[in-house]
Parts: structure tokens; sequence; C-alpha cells
């Protein structure tokens, strides 16, 4: 399975947003009780889009880990990351946020600029610059963010799979 995810599949392919997220669940949900992170779906309709499934696990799990790695950086807080899937005309969505507190608005437009990073020598600074071309150029999608209640809310729109 392991193997599999990070294979690049260049064969597109009909799934649900859902089906991501349970795979990322299948292969890393350890890593995240480790780090008493909690991934909770709020909503979840049976939403399918046509794409490149192992890169959109790749950016799930990027998302995952950065919300992770802020929620783990600011000590003892309630760590959760909360899932919304839903369609939206032709498009799927699925939104995932983080109790992390949010982005700094002095770097909110920064994060997708490749070798920006909040994490010192530990980042590259290319995970979130790979997601958003991942969703907008390879699956022509949409990958932004904003801050939420409790942290960073980032929404992937993707295109719909007809029926």
């Amino acid at each position: 399975d392991f193997r599999r995810f990070f294979d690049p599949d260049r064969k597109k392919g009909r799934f649900t947003l859902l089906a991501g997220v349970d795979e990322i669940m299948k292969l890393f949900a350890r890593h995240y009780q480790h780090d008493n992170v909690s991934i909770r779906i709020l909503d979840s309709d049976e939403v399918f889009v046509e794409g490149y499934f192992n890169e959109y696990c790749q950016v799930l799990l990027n998302l995952f880990n950065n919300a992770r790695d802020v929620m783990v950086g600011r000590g003892p807080i309630e760590r959760e990351i909360t899932i919304e899937i839903y369609s939206e005309e032709q498009m799927g969505v699925i939104i995932i946020e983080d109790s992390g507190g949010g982005i700094a608005e002095d770097v909110m437009n920064k994060i997708f600029t490749p070798y920006f990073t909040t994490k010192g020598t530990k980042g590259t600074g290319i995970g979130l610059y790979m997601s958003k071309g991942i969703i907008e150029e390879s699956m022509r999608g949409l990958l932004s963010v904003e801050n939420g209640n409790r942290g960073a809310r980032f929404t992937i729109k993707l295109p719909r799979s007809p029926v």
C-alpha cells in the first residue's frame, strides 16, 4: 500500500473525495494518534471527481502534515483536523481546517510561493507550492486558504465526474 501510494499514477480515474481521506487514514493514522491529532469528518456527501487519485492523496497528506506540525508546535492545544465534503455546482469541494490558530496575515499571500517556509530549516517550502500545482494544473481545480474559526482552512475544489 505504501509503495503504491507514492508511485505517481498518471492515469486519470473516477474516485470520491472521501476515498483520499480514507487512504491517508489507512496509512498514517498511527502518526496522527501519536501526536494526539484527531481527524474528524463533519459532513461528507458522496462526491465523485475525475482526476489523479495518488496526486490528490499527496495533497491531502501535505495539508494534514502541515496542520499536525503547526498544532504540535503550538503546544498543548486541542489538536483536531476537521473535514467537510460537498458538491457546489459542477465542483466537488473538500474543506480541511485545523485547530492550530491560523496563518499570520503577513504570511497568508506567500504560502503557495516556492521555497517559502515558516518552518525554518525543517521545511523546504515546496509542499504547498506543489499541492497548488497538482490541484490547479494537473486536475483543473482550485486550492485556496483562509483563516477559519480555529485555524487554517484549506479548500480544494475539483471538477465533478459525470455520472
